[in-house]
């Protein structure tokens, strides 16, 4: 019996944008503002994230930053990841 290989998936758009298209957005954490670099599908998911909260995507933003250690990019990402595979019950 063969077995088909899988294949990496081709870089092609998914939803409307593609997925290592970065946009900058300018988030104000504890009064001051600073400019954070992420995926669309990321900010869409984050903005997701903080209404089911009610809460604002800075006050979601600064709630991540109080526990991230180093980089708030990453720390967003891995938080909405996190947010969906609690969700999903992945994990």
């Amino acid at each position: 019996m063969h077995t088909p290989e899988l294949q990496e998936a081709p870089p092609y758009p998914i939803g409307r944008s593609f997925l290592w298209r970065n946009v900058k957005r300018s988030i104000v954490i504890k009064g001051r503002k600073t400019s954070v670099f992420l995926e669309e599908e990321f900010w869409l998911a984050l903005q997701r994230i903080a209404r089911s909260r009610s809460i604002s995507l800075n006050q979601l933003a600064e709630d991540v930053s109080e526990s991230a250690g180093g980089n708030l990019s990453s720390a967003l990402r891995v938080y909405a990841l996190q947010f969906y595979e609690r969700l999903s019950g992945i994990k």
